[in-house]
């Protein structure tokens, strides 16, 4: 297999693409059923390469596979582009792959299609790094819509599918190696010192689209069914501790800033506000929040999986790097016990504590007494991000 020269991909697309590689070419029977997704017939053998250029002016395809017979003739080729969720879209793509897709298919006879691999971001306002899958098949469906209008002709031989469809490939075929004699779930299997290299492989592509929110492919479990109406119960009171909360938080001004409520700003987990004008967040584009969270990172100093609140100020990605190189602004990040995360989403410069810091579990305690304490930890910490002097914004 011939994988992207660096071993370090830049950014969250190429990761993707180089671990869904390795497992295509790991897997014999999950590349068939990422072939019969693609209407393609399955081959004996899976050859995969990344980024590979095609002809002069063509650019780097994300992914190509080519299925050959026993005797290696090729038998099926598949071309594919892949979208991380809120990934950007070249105004070309993919019509200036398909003439050398055409070109293979007559010269070899083989079947080829074109596969479009596309994620969705839930646009909720909530900056913290985060996917979702919330409108995927209907971004599947509009990438398809718009996938027939830019390649006019070639729009036969392009196909649009979600991350979710090819997880659930690797699901089936993980699946597939089960018997009577191994009775464990796959995954239980393939976690075991002695299972096949290609098993282990599909089981930590599965668990990277899992982690980083690209699919689900494990159904309920009876646990899960058992405490869903309490954790139903506690979405609404988290939702009722959050409004309490945020009321504080506008009520007065912080310095010389007054918090506005972004209008439509209601996030799944929190709420935006409008970046009080003259600030410096004003000043680079950028927006602060106010949100809960379950999913909190090592090094967050919050026990991964416990529930958290955050305040922060958010970042598109070009200012958000080029504060990344700032020293001098970090070192006022780190003096304010703040933090500082950068990733392919842009910056989060935030302060984040424990739920359970601010519930006594007195009898007496009520929600406004919650609010109270989480206004009391949120106000000084927006202060010190209000504060914070980065420097003339570059547009």
């Amino acid at each position: 297999m011939a994988l992207a020269a660096s071993s370090h991909p830049r950014s969250a697309e190429d990761r993707l693409t180089e671990l869904y590689a390795v497992a295509l070419e790991a897997h014999a029977g999950f590349a068939s059923k990422v072939f019969e997704l693609a209407d393609l017939p399955a081959a004996e053998i899976y050859e995969v390469d990344t980024q590979e250029t095609l002809g002069d002016h063509s650019g780097r395809l994300d992914l190509r596979v080519r299925g050959l017979d026993a005797k290696r003739g090729l038998v099926s080729l598949l071309y594919a582009e892949h979208k991380e969720p809120g990934g950007v879209w070249q105004d070309d793509q993919p019509k200036k792959y398909l003439p050398e897709l055409r070109n293979q298919m007559r010269r070899t006879g083989a079947q080829g299609r074109f596969l479009v691999v596309v994620g969705s971001r839930e646009e909720a306002g909530n900056h913290i790094p985060r996917r979702a899958r919330a409108s995927a098949r209907e971004d599947a469906a509009t990438t398809s819509e718009e996938v027939a209008r830019i390649t006019h002709r070639g729009s036969e031989l392009v196909i649009a599918k979600t991350w979710q469809d090819i997880a659930i490939c690797a699901e089936l075929a993980g699946r597939a190696s089960l018997t009577r004699e191994n009775p464990l779930g796959w995954r239980e299997a393939a976690a075991r010192h002695d299972a096949p290299a290609a098993q282990r492989i599909l089981r930590e592509l599965l668990w990277y689209f899992e982690e980083e929110g690209y699919a689900v492919t494990n159904g309920l479990t009876r646990e899960q069914l058992a405490i869903a109406p309490q954790a139903l119960e506690i979405e609404d009171t988290l939702q009722a501790l959050l409004d309490e909360t945020t009321a504080r938080l506008v009520k007065d001004k912080i310095g010389r800033f007054q918090l506005k409520t972004r209008r439509n700003g209601r996030t799944i987990q929190g709420d935006d506000f409008t970046p009080p004008p003259g600030s410096w967040i004003d000043k680079w584009r950028g927006g602060l929040s106010f949100v809960y969270s379950s999913d909190a990172k090592p090094g967050r100093g919050v026990a991964r999986g416990q529930l958290e609140f955050q305040v922060g100020a958010w970042l598109l990605p070009k200012p958000a790097r080029l504060l990344d190189e700032n020293k001098p602004f970090k070192d006022q990040v780190e003096a304010s016990h703040l933090r500082f995360e950068l990733d392919d989403d842009g910056g989060w410069i935030f302060a984040t504590r424990e739920a359970r810091a601010f519930v006594t579990g007195d009898a007496t305690e009520t929600l406004e007494d919650q609010a109270d304490r989480i206004a009391a930890w949120a106000l000084p910490n927006l202060a010190a991000i209000l504060n914070l002097k980065p420097g003339t914004a570059h547009q």
